[in-house]
């Protein structure tokens, strides 16, 4: 499936499953808390630029310009194959950092040409290693939760209030109050950088 950023993945996995979230909160759940943790999930990935967890297997065609090419990840953990425009490179051809760079070595460029460089590569955290990026998706799904979905407005004597009508408005609103809290998981000219 291709992603909202780009390149391409088998599936993409709310970052916290609906299972997860009740063992942790004690809670039951029920499809609200499914819709809750996949809109927390997708304003998180929205605003860092990627998919930012887990770590998973990723396809991506992209356009280089001399010797650099930014992989759409901020953890590169595998580079499983290199393609520069049609040829296949080895270990040796290319250098890859965890940061997502990848280098072609010997001085060499990059094959010029829209999506001329295909990469097959694994990125992405583990959220159990990453505890406040578990907390803020925690607390974007309980904050989406608690918003009665269905409701636009409520009025008692001079007070009126409205509500966003969608899990994923609520979600992409609460998520920037945490974007400096973000900026750590983002790629370099994401929303949360």
């Amino acid at each position: 499936m291709l992603t909202p950023w780009g390149y391409e993945v088998d599936e993409l996995p709310a970052l916290v499953s609906v299972g997860d979230y009740a063992s942790m909160t004690g809670r039951p759940t029920d499809t609200a808390t499914e819709s809750a943790l996949d809109a927390a999930s997708a304003a998180i990935r929205n605003l860092c630029g990627w998919h930012v967890a887990p770590n998973i297997e990723c396809h991506a065609e992209l356009t280089a310009e001399g010797r650099m090419v930014r992989v759409p990840a901020r953890l590169l953990t595998a580079v499983h194959l290199v393609e520069d425009s049609g040829t296949l490179l080895t270990e040796g051809e290319f250098e890859a950092h965890s940061n997502g760079l990848l280098r072609r070595t010997c001085f060499k460029s990059w094959a010029k040409g829209w999506q001329a460089v295909k990469v097959d590569y694994h990125a992405g955290f583990e959220l159990a290693a990453c505890p406040d990026l578990l907390d803020i998706v925690m607390r974007i799904a309980d904050g989406v939760s608690s918003i009665p979905m269905g409701v636009a407005s409520e009025t008692a004597g001079n007070v009126s209030i409205s509500y966003s009508a969608t899990a994923s408005a609520v979600a992409a609103q609460q998520a920037q109050a945490y974007a400096p809290a973000l900026r750590q998981y983002a790629l370099v000219g994401a929303h949360a950088a």
